[in-house]
């Protein structure tokens, strides 16, 4: 064997090792390889690619980004790096690039499903259901297991309010990667709950804080069926939950894989709290009997609370949150110039800040309370909330609890918001008291509208 053939047997080695890494989530090793090989050779496709990869999966999406914008430009003639591309504009929420991505890796294979399936998922992103229900369509004839397809199928019905077909699709996101955790160490051997047995079931949490909470709206609907519940969720929400749902084992131990309380307690199967919907929310009537608020804040921290909102003086108490935990793309932010101009207009309202991260409120008159929003525990911000007048927030975590609460709330939706803010209309499914304001260009007009009529004749609208 030439040298010339053994370099190319140890290279194609390396790209097989590489590509069994990513696929078996070593994506730290992935990295470390991959940087190796641009460390040789800077120009190197396959080694940005994986780099972008291992840097994707670990949520670097602009490294990602940078390092495929550079692989794709070497290898604009291969379909995988216009397809790894198009994934990575997904994560930042860049739809529009996105769709381009794959629209390029189809002109190369034009019958890849996967490549199908992720147009789906770019059009579902940019509020096109119809057309991403056809892309999934496609796929599926393409390849009817394919599991993405059927993902984003979901994703366009539930956007559409077509519930029964979209929780269908949403199932199938159920230990999907990261997407939706799927635990099965409650029982041995595993056994998931149908929704109607009558026995001692673990209802597992999974995804982020907000996910949790909406979806706890569908306990109830669970302890009519089961004998009793087990609520495995996340740490912070612990003394929130044990409060709400009082018929209910509460333990936040849902990021610990073998918790002391399952040598305790009696356990016949578990389900996901994401899947609770699949079996009790077909119908939009089915969601107007539920929507009542189901979490219970801490009465000896409202009253704190309550004390501290009274001790700033004067005029409305409004919470308010500018910033999503995850602003990709402008998606969950609202601009420094609006926030001035809505801020601004209100002199005499007292504004709190509801962020549950450090972000800057650039000089503006809004009281912050750290130690109520950036906390391990809920309860916490439950009673802090609780205690407002009234809650304005882009979509985060804090208007699923704000609504759970029965709390009035304003939140500011993105012209393309996640499915469970709907297409159109203020009302939200999934909370009576939450009000959905839409159309980004005119969004803070509309509420500087609404609040100075509320406040009419107390409070007068400066005019800038």
């Amino acid at each position: 064997m030439s040298l010339e053939q053994q370099l190319q047997d140890d290279r194609a080695g390396l790209l097989e090792h590489l590509k069994a890494l990513t696929e078996t989530g070593q994506y730290e090793k992935v990295l470390k390889i991959a940087e190796s090989m641009l460390y040789e050779n800077p120009e190197d496709a396959a080694g940005l690619f994986y780099a972008a990869t291992g840097h994707s999966n670990m949520n670097h999406e602009e490294s990602a980004y940078h390092l495929m914008q550079k692989a794709v430009m070497l290898r604009p003639h291969r379909a995988e790096m216009w397809q790894n591309m198009g994934h990575i504009c997904d994560k930042l929420w860049r739809y529009d690039e996105a769709l381009m991505c794959y629209g390029r890796a189809l002109e190369i294979n034009p019958n890849d499903y996967q490549t199908v399936a992720s147009m789906a998922s770019a059009l579902v992103g940019l509020g096109k259901s119809e057309m991403a229900i056809a892309y999934a369509d496609r796929a599926l004839e393409l390849e009817p297991s394919s599991e993405i397809a059927q993902v984003n199928k979901g994703f366009g019905h539930l956007t559409l309010g077509q519930w029964k077909e979209g929780w269908a699709g949403y199932e199938q996101m159920l230990g999907h990667k990261s997407k939706r955790r799927k635990a099965t160490a409650y029982t041995t051997p595993p056994k998931m709950w149908d929704g109607k047995r009558n026995e001692n079931i673990v209802v597992y949490g999974e995804q982020g804080i907000g996910d949790e909470i909406m979806f706890a709206s569908c306990i109830k609907d669970a302890s009519e069926r089961a004998k009793h519940i087990v609520i495995d969720c996340m740490p912070k929400l612990e003394g929130l939950f044990r409060r709400s749902f009082p018929t209910c084992s509460v333990y936040g131990t849902r990021q610990e894989t073998a918790p002391v309380w399952m040598g305790v307690e009696p356990i016949d199967s578990s389900i996901a709290i994401g899947s609770l919907p699949f079996h009790y929310r077909h119908t939009d009537e089915d969601f107007e009997q539920c929507k009542s608020s189901y979490l219970i804040a801490d009465p000896l921290r409202r009253t704190m609370y309550r004390a501290l909102l009274d001790a700033l003086g004067d005029g409305l108490k409004v919470g308010i949150s500018w910033h999503g935990g995850n602003s990709l793309g402008g998606i969950r932010k609202l601009e420094l110039d609006r926030l001035k101009d809505l801020v601004e207009s209100f002199p005499q309202v007292q504004w709190v800040s509801l962020n549950y991260k450090d972000h800057p409120s650039y000089g503006l008159p809004i009281h912050e309370f750290k130690f109520a929003t950036q906390t391990d525990d809920y309860d916490d911000t439950a009673a802090l909330v609780a205690e407002l007048d009234l809650v304005i927030s882009v979509p985060q975590a804090v208007v699923h609890l704000a609504g759970a609460l029965g709390k009035e709330t304003w939140c500011i939706a993105p012209d393309v918001a996640r499915w469970i803010y709907g297409k159109t209309g203020e009302k939200h499914h999934w909370y009576e008291s939450v009000r959905i304001f839409r159309d980004w260009e005119t969004v803070t007009d509309q509420i500087k509208a609404e609040l100075s009529a509320r406040l009419a004749p107390e409070l007068k609208v400066v005019n800038g």
